[in-house]
């Protein structure tokens, strides 16, 4: 501000310097207005904070609603979030999405899965992360795998 103040008493656009009233004046506006600009980047701040633990409490219910899904035996799909997996030969299907993954090699039951869905979650909320877990079934390997990522923290976990 003191600098601001020298330019300002040098002079004004007429080259004569500005009386000092003026220049309070002036300083006190842009002291205000940066105040302002201060005020406005704080409440955005909080927003963003209030939004991302809001986001975090909707993903821990999210994950506890996927855990409670249907029962002991019935998983609910991670892909498609609507249909409950079903374990056919070996071969576990989303009957919304059609995806199937061969399973009889591992010889994984529906609660292994679920295990493995659970793990996956804690080990992302334990990560600290506020956002949410994608899951999707890509081919890797010359294999179909479950796989989740977060586009937070760029976590990548191949669930089965």
């Amino acid at each position: 501000m003191a600098a601001i103040r020298a330019e300002l008493v040098q002079a004004d656009s007429t080259g004569a310097p500005l009386p000092e009233a003026d220049i309070d004046a002036l300083l006190a506006d842009i002291e205000q207005q940066v105040l302002q600009e201060i005020q406005h980047e704080l409440a955005a701040l909080e927003r963003s904070e209030q939004q991302d633990q809001q986001r975090a409490v909707a993903m821990a219910e999210e994950h506890m609603s996927f855990l409670q899904s249907a029962g002991e035996e019935a998983v609910l799909c991670p892909v498609c979030k609507s249909a409950h997996l079903v374990l056919r030969h070996g071969r576990l299907v989303c009957p919304a999405e059609g995806w199937q993954l061969n399973l009889a090699a591992e010889s994984l039951s529906l609660p292994d899965l679920r295990a493995r869905l659970a793990a996956a979650y804690e080990e992302h909320a334990a990560s600290g992360c506020s956002g949410q877990l994608q899951f999707y079934v890509e081919d890797l390997f010359g294999s179909s795998n479950l796989t989740c990522c977060c586009n937070t923290c760029q976590a990548l976990t191949v669930v089965l």
